[in-house]
């Protein structure tokens, strides 16, 4: 099936509001090409970041077929007259060689993708937590809601249960078949202004297949409409939760045990543990993935080597098999599960980078700076600025302040000309500009949710450091009253 030409994954400029959604009362947050989440445990950091994930992982359903089971019987009949009316249209491709949509089914076809997206995208919420949606909303509130623009252009709000594509074409959508000589696919889709154009392959038309050929015309025309009104939303999302250091200790247990337990699904009671979605896509990942070269593979290998002094690789006994993830240091391999606290922390992450093929879209990480030491932590925050530079976007929760004032100076270090920043910080292609980081912090209220607020920054002053430096001042006390009463 043919496909519109996908556009470059744009850099993060999104703008969320979240109400009463776990922990957080009321959330304002900004989604930049890195953007920081600090704050106390159990404020809503992880909440925030997995919904933000979960809005973009949805779109990885805009390319697969929309399943009946995800339709209530009214959905299902909307279906079928829709793609009654395109298989109609594709019938008087012979004669006519060009066919045109009618508003009306194009309307109607526009509001099933909405449809079929705030299933998709509830579905993904549900699945990346492991709970039902009912369960996210604020204790006391029925239900959470979210707003999402892209700079002043809305893009979708969620309220009531209810999805709204704001950035949906206002549009009819006119569709333009004409029989195309020399087509690879069945269609080729292409946007001409305010008109979705689709060329059908010359042998394509009358087949005698036409149910079937109406419901792949259907999917192709989906895909192209969403695309184009989620154009602003990133293609897709990777996440590394806190929990990759247990996944990544028993990664071939876990797979293992789903594995051999599967082929049981729906014919006999399972004992299958149940998993968050993020979890789960982890460990998927790890078992399926393929030691090719990644887009990002320089950076994967140099934190290894700066940070744990050694390499992870991943070995597979066959093309089915599970890989075994193995770490070498001074010519000597080990199981990972042997390593150290900072390797398993950090190799999901590192082999994403070194193995996977995607160049763009968004990271996703829980506490990068667990189970290393505060120097570490700086050289993470250089790479991760790094990964910043090559077109990757990166969300990440921190309690660190080593952390945290190493991203500031990355700022600040914006000021500065190449050779400035060579002598201050080692490296003259390392910054961040205002406009390309957001930290936010998390605080309680007085009604017993959080509400997140951004923190001030300036190129000049860097990042504000308020949070860290009042916990420093908590403890310069303490040690102040334990000396006055010593004596």
């Amino acid at each position: 099936m043919g496909r519109a030409a996908p556009a470059e994954s744009p850099r993060l400029g999104l703008d969320m509001l979240i109400r009463d959604f776990g922990p957080i009362r009321k959330a304002s947050i900004s989604l930049r090409p890195l953007t920081v989440f600090i704050g106390e445990n159990g404020l809503g950091k992880s909440h925030a970041a997995m919904l933000a994930h979960s809005v973009v992982s949805a779109g990885r359903r805009l390319g697969r077929p929309f399943s009946p089971l995800d339709q209530s019987s009214r959905g299902t009949n909307h279906l079928a007259n829709l793609l009654a009316g395109l298989e109609k249209m594709l019938a008087g491709l012979e004669s006519k060689g060009e066919a045109k949509c009618t508003p009306g089914l194009a309307g109607r076809m526009a509001r099933m993708y909405v449809d079929e997206y705030r299933v998709c995208m509830q579905r993904e919420i549900a699945r990346n937590f492991g709970s039902d949606l009912p369960d996210l909303a604020r204790s006391g509130a029925r239900r959470f809601s979210m707003d999402i623009k892209a700079g002043k252009s809305a893009i979708m709000s969620y309220k009531r249960g209810r999805l709204t594509l704001a950035s949906m074409p206002k549009f009819g959508i006119a569709l333009r078949l004409s029989t195309a000589p020399g087509l690879s696919d069945e269609f080729h889709f292409e946007w001409k202004g305010d008109t979705l154009c689709c060329a059908v392959r010359d042998d394509v038309a009358g087949t005698s297949d036409s149910r079937h050929l109406s419901a792949r015309l259907y999917e192709g025309l989906r895909h192209a409409v969403l695309r184009r009104a989620l154009a602003a939303i990133p293609g897709h999302s990777s996440y590394f939760p806190a929990a990759r250091f247990g996944i990544m200790q028993a990664h071939r247990v876990i797979t293992s045990n789903t594995v051999r337990d599967a082929p049981h699904a729906g014919i006999e009671g399972t004992r299958v543990p149940r998993l968050t979605g993020v979890a789960s896509d982890l460990a998927a990942s790890i078992a399926d993935m393929a030691p090719i070269r990644g887009a990002h593979h320089d950076t994967g290998l140099k934190i290894e080597n700066e940070i744990f002094g050694g390499h992870v690789r991943l070995e597979r006994g066959g093309p089915s098999a599970i890989p075994e993830i193995v770490y070498n240091s001074s010519g000597t391999d080990v199981p990972v599960h042997r390593a150290s606290s900072a390797v398993l922390d950090l190799a999901s992450f590192t082999l994403h980078l070194r193995h996977s093929s995607e160049s763009h879209g968004v990271l996703i990480i829980e506490e990068p700076e667990a189970h290393l030491h505060p120097r570490n932590q700086r050289v993470l925050a250089r790479h991760i600025v790094k990964l910043v530079r090559d077109g990757a976007d990166i969300i990440i929760t921190t309690h660190s302040s080593a952390l945290f004032e190493s991203v500031s100076q990355y700022l600040r270090a914006s000021r500065l000309g190449p050779e400035g920043r060579k002598n201050a910080l080692g490296r003259e292609d390392l910054y961040l500009r205002e406009s390309e980081i957001a930290p936010h912090i998390f605080k309680m209220d007085d009604d017993g949710g959080s509400v997140v607020e951004q923190i001030a920054m300036s190129a000049e002053d860097g990042i504000a450091q308020d949070e860290f430096v009042r916990e420093d001042r908590l403890l310069n006390e303490a040690n102040l009253r334990i000396e006055e009463h010593s004596s």
